[in-house]
């Protein structure tokens, strides 16, 4: 029985990279591979732009090796490099509901559609294209944690040890709410950065989405085959959306170990951290450290561009932004 045939759809980030470099290893295409578990047919990602305030086209990235950024050692192979070395078409794509897209996912007769860092809701006439669906890797124990960045609330609500995890699901009309094929929980350490933490569950999110695929490839006889793999959400759960800027205020009501965390899980360049005393907000640029032992006279003590801050229980020493 011939692997079932799957598209990759993702976004040019690391985690998406991790992702695809997975489903290269499992492919038919890749040389030397013992049992290829599927047929990796092209892969789909965000197009740039045209002009300004216009949508990209669809059109296939026809860059050969040659043309694509030099390899580093230092870095694992972006998706583009990883197609090349196999011959996977590349795809470059504008708006989900563009009737050429429509077109050209038919033309592959796929079997599954694999989604990684997506943030995009897929159209209903997508959805049903493929013969077994959309799988999407979602980084938390679904149904808890919906939402484009789940991992943000995770660290912000201190509960990274108890309800970090991943979920493979089926994708339906609503958000990250269709049944679940594989769920694996992960205790996310203390004092982590955010790459780490993307790093940590594209890995995770990768071998579980690689074993789902093994299965149904190796049950594809079986008329239960996706039935097996169809376990509905739990009720209950909740949704988070995008982050606002007052969402990165720090709690002084926390342990200093959750603020430390959160800082460093949750650090952007275009977003500081910040924390209120009274009528004043201190900017905070990175954590430093943190002391669960030690207690201050005072709310915080700052000292040229370094500050420490008293929490309920710890004292967090991070810089500020002068």
């Amino acid at each position: 029985m011939s692997p079932p045939r799957v598209l990759f759809l993702g976004t040019k980030c690391e985690f998406s990279e991790i992702v695809f470099s997975r489903l290269v290893q499992q492919t038919a295409r890749a040389s030397g591979s013992i049992e290829p578990t599927i047929d990796l047919c092209a892969a789909l990602l965000p197009g740039q732009d045209d002009n300004e305030g216009s949508y990209p086209r669809l059109r296939q990235n026809t860059k050969k090796a040659n043309e694509l950024p030099l390899f580093d050692a230092h870095r694992s192979p972006d998706i583009f490099q990883l197609a090349d070395a196999q011959s996977i078409p590349i795809y470059e794509i504008g708006v989900l509901n563009d009737p050429d897209l429509t077109k050209l996912i038919d033309s592959f007769a796929v079997d599954i559609i694999c989604v990684a860092c997506y943030a995009e809701r897929v159209p209903q006439n997508l959805l049903g294209i493929p013969t077994y669906g959309f799988l999407n890797i979602h980084p938390s124990l679904l149904p808890a944690y919906r939402g484009p960045d789940p991992l943000f609330w995770i660290m912000r609500d201190g509960v990274q040890s108890s309800a970090g995890g991943v979920t493979i699901h089926w994708m339906d009309a609503k958000w990250d709410n269709g049944p679940i094929a594989a769920q694996q929980t992960l205790k996310i350490p203390d004092g982590i950065c955010g790459s780490e933490i993307n790093r940590l569950c594209a890995h995770t999110g990768s071998e579980l989405l690689g074993n789902v695929l093994t299965n149904l490839w190796q049950q594809s006889s079986s008329p239960n085959a996706v039935a097996e793999l169809l376990r509905p959400q739990p009720a209950g759960g909740h949704y988070q959306s995008w982050p606002q800027r007052f969402d990165y205020a720090l709690d002084l009501s926390w342990a200093a170990q959750r603020a430390y965390n959160f800082m460093r899980g949750t650090k952007t360049p275009w977003q500081p951290h910040f924390v209120r005393f009274g009528d004043e907000y201190i900017i905070l640029d990175d954590a430093l450290a943190v002391d669960m032992k030690r207690e201050l006279a005072q709310p915080f003590e700052r000292e040229g561009n370094e500050i420490q801050i008293q929490f309920s229980t710890g004292i967090l020493r991070a810089s500020v932004y002068n």
